[in-house]
This record gives structure tokens, sequence and C-alpha cells, in this order.
């Protein structure tokens, strides 16, 4: 219902009673993402992977806290992380991608999301392509990707729509 404000309350509520909860670490989160409070969902991913190192969406969505806050150097470390456990975390390859893009390191950044389009595709994967591709200098490809992004309903944070060098 994105009542992100009020789901942190709820899950304080849960993590009161049981601090090393891992859904409600992972639910906070989220909701600490969506408020644009990275700092504080990055200490829940934290404590969530110290939980449980072998998680590999958690490395995965650290890194995308990493990529708002600015931080794609780090997020590609956790990429990487998260694809060493789970090599077909089609995810992780599109936040790869992206922190790859940040980083101006444009076929890397294809190839990456190529690999997540090819395991799974959804709106996210097909939207950064479109800015990778854009980043290349490839207006008229990218166009196809930003309408099927749209025809899935992908939604680009603020942040990302930043990230395409024109």
């Amino acid at each position: 219902a994105n009542q992100y404000a009020k789901a942190v309350e709820d899950y304080d509520a849960v993590l009161e009673m049981k601090p090393e909860d891992k859904a409600a670490l992972a639910g906070r989160s989220i909701a600490y993402h969506h408020l644009g409070k990275e700092k504080k969902a990055i200490e829940d991913l934290n404590k969530l992977i110290a939980a449980d190192p072998k998680r590999a969406v958690g490395y995965n969505n650290r890194a995308w806290s990493f990529l708002a806050a600015g931080q794609p150097a780090t997020a590609l470390a956790d990429c990487e992380r998260a694809l060493s456990l789970d090599s077909r975390l089609a995810t992780a390859y599109d936040t790869k991608a992206v922190a790859l893009l940040n980083l101006r390191r444009y076929q890397d950044a294809l190839a990456c999301v190529n690999k997540s389009i090819d395991i799974a595709s959804d709106g996210a994967a097909y939207y950064h392509r479109a800015e990778i591709l854009m980043s290349l200098g490839r207006l008229e490809d990218s166009l196809p990707d930003f309408a099927r992004a749209e025809k899935l309903k992908y939604k680009p944070e603020t942040w990302e729509l930043q990230t395409a060098v024109i």
C-alpha cells in the first residue's frame, strides 16, 4: 500500500520482540529504501547478511541500496557475491548491470543485463538495457526496450533516471 513509514513501525515492533527476525529485517530494509533512508536499509541488510550469509538476495538488495546511495563500486562487489551464491539470480545480473553502467563500463553492463533478460526478463532489465544502449549512443536501439519496460509497468526510481549518459 506504499505506506512505508507505517511498515517501518510494524517491523520495529517485530524486531523489538525478535531482533534477528530475517523477514522483518528484509522487509524493513525495503521500506527504508523506499523512504530514501539508504544508510538504515544497509544497516538492516548487514544484519540480515550476518544472520544468513548464503542468502544471495540479501547481497543483491544491499547492492541496490548502495547504488541508490551513489556507491556503484561497493554495489558491484555485492553483486559479485550474490552471483557467486546463485548464478541464476536474474535480478543480481540486472543490478550488476546498473552498477557497471554507473561505472561507465557499458559493454560489461550490456552483457550483464542481457544475461538477466535471458534468465528471466522483466521491466527493470529492459529499462536498464535501454539506458545502457543510450549511453552507448544507440538511441534507436533503446526505444523498443523503453516501450517494453513501460508495457511491463516498470517505474524507475528517481535516482535511476540519472544513470544513462546521453
